[in-house]
């Protein structure tokens, strides 16, 4: 059992017991309620910030919704999937024509397709990471990373340490280094290889994870993917609990 003090300013200043206490009302945070919910254990969520959401966050933009958050969804993705239209949310195609366009060396092009247009060598050093790529998520156990033949070597390195042995042309290190942007938020230096390894297996390999038709921008939620957190919320009312940090 746990023993808290709500201190939203809306609600009164009391204790309460419950069986469990999730912190965090993101998606997980807020799933991890429902799951707790169904087991007939009490719980309470607390979320530091004023909104739940947490990654996903959707704005009013005219008469339009824009996500500036998690917003997608693709093939395989089921589970989410399953959750907005049991929420009773709909999806539409995410646009994804005419011409793309690569900022690198303080350089703009455009290209079609997923690999933008770059000197020949690059080229080929790209087909040959993404062909290592492939072959090492594949060694990588999904459900158990860390029995990887080489889990610790890959773990004691980053994304950045590996990019820096492979890839010889700067073009090649740049586009790692967007991929890694892209997918990530986050930078290759903040990655280790085989977390990156395993977040490709989760995702069917990188361009499963980097395309619209087929891939994982391929849907958004109309409205706002934020409208699943809120949704679920809304399932508890009190039992959410706005601007409660937990130190």
């Amino acid at each position: 059992m746990a023993v808290l003090s709500e201190h939203h300013p809306t609600q009164a200043n009391r204790p309460q017991t419950v069986d469990v206490v999730v912190v965090g009302g993101g998606v997980s945070g807020l799933c991890a309620a429902r799951t707790l919910t169904r087991q007939n254990l009490s719980c309470v969520v607390l979320e530091a910030r004023d909104r739940v959401g947490g990654r996903t966050l959707s704005h009013r933009l005219g008469n339009d919704t824009i996500d500036l958050g998690g917003q997608w969804l693709g093939p395989m993705q089921d589970r989410i999937a399953a959750l907005a239209q049991e929420l009773g949310l709909s999806t539409f195609p995410q646009f994804s024509e005419g011409k793309k366009i690569l900022a690198r060396g303080g350089r703009t092009s455009t290209y079609s397709g997923n690999i933008p247009g770059l000197p020949l060598f690059a080229q080929l050093e790209l087909g040959w990471i993404q062909v290592l790529w492939e072959k090492h998520r594949l060694q990588v156990p999904t459900d158990a990373p860390w029995r990887a033949p080489r889990a610790d070597d890959w773990d004691s390195m980053t994304v950045e340490t590996w990019k820096r042995r492979h890839a010889r042309t700067a073009a090649a290190r740049d586009v790692v280094d967007i991929a890694v942007r892209a997918v990530f938020c986050g930078e290759p230096s903040e990655i280790s290889y085989l977390y990156f390894l395993n977040y490709l297996n989760s995702g069917q390999g990188l361009d499963c994870l980097t395309s619209v038709k087929d891939g994982a921008q391929q849907d958004r939620v109309v409205g706002g993917m934020q409208q699943v957190p809120i949704k679920l919320a809304e399932q508890w009312g009190e039992q959410v609990v706005l601007e409660a940090p937990v130190g």
